[in-house]
This record gives structure tokens, sequence and C-alpha cells, in this order.
């Protein structure tokens, strides 16, 4: 089902969130000696797996981002079910090959800073990423809720205990 297709049938709008987990790799890269992180992170990745499979369909945008690109980064079935990624240059054709599934990474411009590969289901676009100061990227955040709503209470508290979230 379409959102926009059943938003344009309904009165009401569908929320639409953004998901934005920096530095995933911490939580797919395991190499802790404390069993209870450990479950907390395999939990995590279990959530997110699922998040990756079923979110798109309820207006939930998933971002993840990582800046160490190796196959245990993000696992292969997170990595199949994201829609789109983008890749900076990086180094050889190996790392571009396991972001991209395309060498093309590896051979974008060395001086053109802030280029990358974009890449979905209809192909490849070579972007340019703009600079973005943090007063500029404050403003655009401030300006996301266009009804000055308050933010959503998640209820969620750090230390929480994440069993009740299993199956």
């Amino acid at each position: 089902v379409d959102i926009d297709e059943l938003e344009s049938k309904l009165k009401n709008k569908f929320p639409r969130y953004l998901l934005i987990i920096d530095e995933c790799a911490e939580i797919f890269i395991t190499a802790h000696s404390d069993p209870i992180e450990k479950e907390r992170l395999n939990l995590a990745r279990v959530i997110i797996s699922k998040l990756a499979r079923l979110a798109r369909a309820t207006g939930i945008h998933l971002i993840l981002a990582t800046q160490r690109p190796s196959k245990d980064a993000i696992d292969m079935q997170t990595k199949d079910n994201m829609v789109s990624r983008i890749c900076f240059r990086v180094t050889n054709d190996y790392v571009s090959q396991m972001i991209l599934n395309s060498p093309k990474a590896c051979k974008l411009d060395k001086d053109a800073k802030g280029r990358s590969i974009w890449k979905d289901g209809n192909g490849e676009l070579e972007l340019q990423v703009p600079y973005i100061t943090y007063t500029q990227a404050k403003t655009i955040l401030s300006n996301l809720n266009p009804l000055d709503q308050e933010p959503i209470k998640t209820g969620i508290k750090p230390q929480t205990d994440l069993s009740r979230c299993r199956d």
C-alpha cells in the first residue's frame, strides 16, 4: 500500500517519522565481553532489521550511517532492505562494492569535497552535497515541525529494560 495514495482517500494524513542511527556499526560490530551489553546490542540489531524491513510502509524513514564501511558494519538482511544508499569517496573498489555493489565511489574526484554516489532501485546518481553550518542545520531542523507541535513523547528512557520489545 502506498501511503500517499492512502492519504488521498482519507481526511487525515499519516504522521511521517525520520529515524536516524549514526555510527550504527557500533551496534552491528560487537566485541563486548559484558553479556548484558551483548544482549542489548543483539536486541537493537533485531529491532533495526525489522525497521528496515517494515518501516517504510508505515511512514518511518530509516537512515543508518557509519564511518566504518566493512562487511560487518550492517548485516546483510538489513542492507538488502534499505531502499537507497549514499556513499562518499572511498579508498578502494572493495569498500565501494560493499556499500553500493558498484566500484564508482572510489572513482569520485578527489578534489570535489562532498561528492557522493546515491543509489536506489532506479540506478545511481552522482551528487554534490552542500556544506551546512551548525547554525544553518539548527534552523533547518527547527522548521521541520510546521504545525509548531510539541515533540512526540516516546516514553523511552535511557537504560530502559528492552526485554519487553521482543516478538
